[in-house]
Formats: structure tokens, sequence, C-alpha cells
């Protein structure tokens, strides 16, 4: 999505950790390298523990399990689920079902989101983290 090497890459320069949480084949990584690679990233960027991917999982978002095990993966890491925020495009697939297990949302879209909450496009969403974290 446009904007979106450009946060990744300030964040991982300010070791926020990141993860990804990806309703996804095994195909996809080869789309994913190719767009991380245009923005000067890779996988490495994100944290493997903090990984979720549905087709090693056998299930996919927005089913329960695939929220729980993110709780319990960043909770080994000693990060709760209050102090993460996914970002998510499907409001049914990401957000709605994050929220319920306790993650702060952001709803990629290109106007904000019409229920009134945390939402716009990775411009906007790069300019809230600069003003919670120095990018």
């Amino acid at each position: 999505m446009p904007g979106a090497g450009e946060v990744l890459r300030k964040l991982e320069e300010t070791r926020v950790l990141l993860g990804l949480a990806s309703n996804c084949q095994p195909y996809t990584f080869r789309e994913l390298d190719a767009a991380l690679a245009t923005a000067k990233l890779s996988r490495a960027a994100f944290k493997p523990e903090l990984c979720f991917f549905s087709f090693a999982a056998g299930f996919s978002k927005p089913n329960p399990h695939a929220f729980r095990f993110l709780r319990a993966q960043i909770q080994v890491c000693g990060i709760l689920p209050a102090e993460t925020l996914l970002v998510g495009d499907g409001l049914v697939n990401d957000v709605e079902p994050a929220r319920l297990h306790g993650f702060q949302t952001w709803q990629l879209t290109t106007t904000p989101p019409s229920d009134g909450q945390a939402g716009g496009d990775w411009s906007v969403l790069g300019m809230r983290l600069t003003a919670r974290v120095a990018l």
C-alpha cells in the first residue's frame, strides 16, 4: 500500500517491534518480499514471534484463535495487547476482532472510518505514530 514502506522503515529504525498477521498463502511471501524490497526493507523487519500466517496456522482471521495466538505471542515477549497497535484494512477480519481481544486498532482507509474509531491511510498513521514515538 502506498506509504506503508516509509512508515515501517521509520518504525524499524526506532526499534519498534513489528509483527505481521496475514491471511496469506506461501506464494504471498514472494509478493511481500518484492514490495518490501522497493522500500529497502525485508521480512527480517518483523519479529518472527510476532507473526501469524494463516496458511501455517490452519485457520485465518477473523477466527478468534488467530487473535488468541497473537495475544499469547506478544505476552511471551512481555507486551500487553493494550500496548499493541494492530493495523488492518478489514473491519470484519482485522479491526473488530482485534478490539475484542484488547488490541489498539487502526483501520487503513482512504477516509476516516465511519464508526469514529482510529483510521486513515499510511501517511495519516505515520503522522499519528510520530506524535507518540520519536520517529
